[in-house]
């Protein structure tokens, strides 16, 4: 089974870094995890990402990525209910990086559901790559607004261990506390 980044870049998923490739390439049939530190009920690959960040006080910034068939890209469902559901576009940089850049958005709320303006929207711009130097992951975030101009962003770099895991192993505060069939 490959995974949802394997499907959205096709044979660019070839020219990541090897690291990046472990990183991003492994797919529920493996039975792994991949945590960062520094296939849910509609029967569709699943990947959580619980971002925990220290500052002044804890914050948290979930998202949970499918690849939908029907948009053709990776939809990211942010936030600790998934109101906001984001496409993502996956480039390869020349140095085996992985690039995301988010685009079309939309708000989802019981029955309420609508396009959401990208005028009081940020767009962001993620790059990962391994480090080879380090030995480290390295992440760069850039959010910006067309109208606003630069919203937030963060530089960063982190080691990754790798787990054993099982499906009725995976701790609850991991799982969406939502799941919709919508695409």
């Amino acid at each position: 089974m490959s995974s949802v980044y394997q499907r959205a870049l096709g044979a660019d998923f070839r020219q990541l870094h090897p690291e990046v490739q472990r990183r991003f390439g492994f797919s529920s049939a493996d039975g792994l995890a991949s945590i960062g530190r520094g296939v849910d009920r509609f029967g569709r690959e699943t990947i959580s990402w619980i971002r925990t960040f220290q500052s002044r006080q804890v914050r948290r910034f979930d998202a949970y990525m499918i690849y939908s068939d029907a948009r053709g890209c990776i939809v990211d469902y942010l936030g600790s209910h998934q109101h906001l559901a984001v496409d993502i576009d996956l480039a390869v940089d020349e140095e085996g990086g992985l690039c995301l850049r988010s685009g079309a958005q939309r708000f989802y709320e019981g029955p309420l559901a609508f396009n959401f303006p990208m005028l009081f929207s940020g767009i962001a711009a993620v790059r990962e790559w391994y480090d080879e130097k380090a030995q480290r992951f390295r992440i760069s975030v850039d959010v910006s607004n067309k109208t606003y101009g630069p919203l937030f962003g963060y530089r960063g770099s982190f080691d990754v261990e790798w787990v054993s895991v099982t499906p009725e192993k995976i701790p609850a505060h991991i799982l969406p506390l939502r799941q919709e069939p919508r695409e």
